[in-house]
């Protein structure tokens, strides 16, 4: 059994790379929208745009609760607007 586990624990560890990688990718595509949105005066924070994504990962998952998934993008969109504006100074 507990090699089971430590099989299946390798498979999240290689998830969780996955995960992260995807997030400095994501982080990398919102700093180049950032980067034009300043250069048209046009405001960093869309909410409108916010509840879109939010919204597309709720259909998306198939096993989280809405809640769940909403927790989880919320605190990506939170973190991201909070490390555009701290290392942009915006």
């Amino acid at each position: 059994m507990k090699w089971k586990i430590n099989i299946l624990r390798g498979q999240i560890d290689k998830i969780d790379s996955k995960i992260v990688k995807l997030i400095d990718e994501r982080l990398s595509v919102s700093i180049e929208i950032m980067k034009l949105k300043n250069e048209h005066g046009i405001p960093l924070h869309d909410p409108d745009r916010e509840a879109e994504v939010i919204q597309r990962a709720v259909e998306e998952t198939t096993l989280l609760p809405a809640d769940e998934i909403q927790l989880i993008y919320r605190t990506i969109l939170n973190t991201t607007r909070k490390y555009l504006k701290k290392r942009y100074l915006f």
